[in-house]
Formats: C-alpha cells, sequence, structure tokens
C-alpha cells in the first residue's frame, strides 16, 4: 500500500490513476464508524465503514469522518436532549478505537454528516493511522469518475453529468465498468475523482452531492 501511495505521489499532476489503484487505497483507508444512543428504554447501535477527508477551512486543513445519515440513528430535526446517553467510536484495523466528540449535518444537505475530528497532522487524527482523502479542486475536469460501495467490495467507472436543476449534485448517468461483480449506485457510496481526490457522496440512488465545503447546520449531536 505504502508503494502505491509513493508511486502517485510520483505521478505526473492530474494524471488519472486506475480503479485498482483506486479500489486497494481506499480499502486500506477504510474505518469502522460505531454509533450508539439510547432513548427512553431503548438503545440503537450502528456501525458501518467510512473513510476520512481533509477540508481546506479557515484555520488551516482540517480532517473529519463522512457518512450518510442512513448509516447512522439520527434523524435531521430531532432534539439532542431526546437522547438519554449518545457516543460513538472510530475504529482503525491496528490501533485503538478513538472516541467522537459532534456529529454535525451539514448545512448544504443534512443527508450528509458530516464528523469532526481534528486539524489534518494532529495527534487524534495520526492516531487513527490512515490517510485522509482531500477534495477535488477541480470536480469537473473528468467526465467520468470512480464509485465506490461503502464496503469498497464493489467498484465502478461512472459517468456523470452536471444536472442544472440541481445546482451542487451531478447526476451518476451509469456504470461503464463494473469491478468485482455488478451493482447499483446507493445511499451513501463514495464517488472519487480519476485523479483519487473525493468528488462527494450520493445522496441518493441517482445524485451525488459534490462536496467542496464542510459548514454545518444549527443542531447536531
Amino acid at each position: 500500500v505504502q508503494e502505491l501511495r509513493d508511486n502517485i505521489a510520483k505521478r505526473i499532476p492530474g494524471q488519472p490513476i486506475n480503479a485498482n489503484t483506486m479500489a486497494t487505497l481506499y480499502f486500506q483507508n477504510q474505518l469502522e464508524l460505531q454509533l450508539q444512543v439510547v432513548r427512553g428504554f431503548g438503545r440503537e447501535k450502528m456501525a458501518s465503514p467510512t473513510v476520512l477527508i481533509e477540508v481546506m477551512e479557515e484555520d488551516g486543513p482540517y480532517v473529519h469522518a463522512i457518512t450518510h445519515v442512513k448509516e447512522t440513528p439520527y434523524q435531521w430535526g430531532r432534539d439532542a436532549r431526546a437522547f438519554r446517553e449518545n457516543y460513538g467510536t472510530l475504529s482503525p484495523r491496528e490501533n485503538k478505537p478513538q472516541a467522537l466528540h459532534h456529529v454535525r449535518f451539514l448545512k448544504s444537505d443534512p443527508r450528509v454528516i458530516v464528523i469532526p475530528l481534528g486539524p489534518a497532522g494532529s495527534t487524534q487524527v495520526k492516531a487513527l493511522g490512515v490517510k485522509p482523502y482531500k477534495l477535488s479542486d477541480k470536480p469537473y475536469k473528468f467526465p467520468k469518475a470512480f464509485i465506490m460501495s461503502k464496503t469498497g467490495r464493489k467498484y465502478g467507472t461512472v459517468e456523470f453529468k452536471i444536472d442544472p436543476n440541481y445546482q451542487g449534485y451531478v447526476k451518476v448517468d451509469r456504470i461503464f465498468f463494473n469491478f468485482a461483480g455488478r451493482f447499483n449506485p446507493a445511499k451513501g457510496d463514495l464517488v472519487f475523482s480519476q485523479t483519487g481526490e473525493l468528488l462527494g457522496i450520493m445522496v441518493n440512488n441517482k445524485y451525488c452531492m459534490v462536496i467542496q465545503k464542510t459548514i454545518p447546520a444549527k443542531g447536531g449531536f
């Protein structure tokens, strides 16, 4: 994996990487997100794979975990006081689980959840032992992209189109190539540029929200 990373770092800027390389790095960069809430007399626990993203903010690059709201026990607009207990962790493959402190809905689309972790290079981020994905500064440079299932076991090359009716989103038109078995895009699948940066996340089965900022909506957990 380190050799792959080194080779990617040496490539000509803007040169596409192949799908198998993208999938290998994605699988190695995965973490397990565990969230647990207690409301009333019931306990709800959910676990799902996730990755980290690095976003340029006012104070410098900051790292978040990202997921779709369907992978969590939370709902947009729910009062946090409805939960008697509320906690979660991120679990690396080899290091100890790291406790989470905040869960935030994105202001631009509350179906997308970001979990702030710390500045890039901070102790809490390094402890997770994975490489955060940077956001694409030119998301529409190529007409095709990689789409990865949340598990990383299925992936493909897709064509996406800008829909003037939905600014900030691209429509995943069709999958050109399927690797490791055919699959259809679903909520929470991640879409990457052909140069390895994160383009966005599927908010439903057809549209990918292009992520460029992580401004949180009011409210959260």
